[in-house]
């Protein structure tokens, strides 16, 4: 964990004096970001740029900013590929790693998701207020899009195994496809269902 020289945002000079030279760039986005927090807003901005500095200096794969009261997140370090923001205040997401498999953003207040890298595997965006899912990657099995406002799916990929889309006002589900092993779509206006995977 890197020291916190105050809770304003403002990040202690001994952590940028121990940044690697070449992730400057990262570091200099991250303290920005801190000090635009709002006073009085609750947002642990530091908490998040420690991890953010931990993970990008430890090259860890996993991150971690989930019930820190955020508002908007920063830059995201390359090395992430499995990544949980979720219980945060966001209605955004930035520019996602290329190399994301794994996206926990449930329990914010999102309207649409930023373009998600082809990688990703298991996407949660469960309780925001999505009124509807583009374009899903190809190598997706599992998405949650529970409690949200769709009222149709996109196209399933093949790949998939597992989709909660429960608690939501969808008239009809696409095609399902052959992998698909679990299904929940309780709770929409749904008055028939396409022919179920065997």
């Amino acid at each position: 964990m890197w020291p916190v020289g105050d809770y304003s945002g403002r990040i202690a000079p001994t952590a940028s004096e121990a940044f690697p030279a070449a992730n400057t760039s990262y570091y200099t986005l991250w303290q920005t970001w801190a000090s635009e927090a709002v006073v009085g807003a609750g947002e642990q901005r530091d908490i998040a740029v420690e991890r953010l500095c931990a993970c990008l200096c430890n090259k860890e794969s996993m991150l971690d900013l989930a019930g820190l009261n955020l508002r908007t997140l920063p830059v995201l370090p390359e090395c992430v590929s499995t990544l949980n923001v979720s219980n945060n205040h966001l209605s955004a997401l930035p520019n996602l790693p290329e190399g994301l498999t794994d996206l926990n953003c449930a329990g914010n207040t999102l309207t649409s998701l930023s373009a998600l890298p082809p990688s990703l595997q298991l996407l949660d965006c469960s309780q925001n207020s999505l009124p509807e899912l583009q374009n899903l990657p190809p190598s997706l099995t599992a998405l949650n899009c529970s409690i949200n406002k769709l009222k149709d799916l996109p196209y399933l990929p093949y790949t998939l195994k597992s989709l909660d889309c429960s608690g939501n006002a969808i008239i009809a589900l696409p095609e399902l496809p052959d992998s698909l092993e679990m299904l929940d779509c309780s709770g929409n206006l749904l008055e028939i269902l396409p022919d179920l995977p065997t």
